[in-house]
């Protein structure tokens, strides 16, 4: 795996809290949103509130895809550190993360909060639906 870059570790096991957008708990969403304000100064919409509950899986999906902000969010081929990550849980495009780079990513976990994982691994490889950039297209 690629060195990791410094700010990764500053999210690593966060709690995990349902709507959560800031360091007292974070859900899929909230994470990319905490990590876009403190490391990229980038402040996208927090969607708190577009959504029932994380799991409402199309809602989710939207977010990310373009459907709730069409002029923003651009889907790329390679996944860069910041990139936002689509990933499918019991088939639907539903879970967000964000890029650590081409070989990793951060995401929330129930229980667990906020953990790195492979993109490459068995576990999430066949389950990456895309990767999806802020900002204006440059592929």
């Amino acid at each position: 795996m690629d060195a990791l870059p410094p700010w990764v570790q500053r999210y690593i096991g966060l709690p995990y809290q349902a709507h959560g957008r800031d360091r007292g708990g974070v859900d899929c969403w909230g994470l990319l949103f905490l990590v876009y304000r403190e490391q990229f100064a980038v402040s996208i919409p927090s969607y708190d509130g577009l959504y029932v509950d994380p799991a409402e899986r199309a809602d989710n999906a939207a977010l990310l895809t373009g459907h709730a902000d069409r002029d923003r969010w651009h889907r790329v081929s390679a996944a860069q550190e910041g990139d936002g990550v689509l990933l499918r849980v019991a088939g639907y495009p539903c879970h967000v993360g964000v890029a650590v780079g081409q070989e990793a990513f951060l995401h929330v976990r129930p229980g667990s909060g906020v953990v790195m994982e492979s993109l490459l691994g068995a576990r999430w490889r066949s389950r990456i639906e895309g990767f999806y950039r802020w900002g204006t297209p440059h592929e």
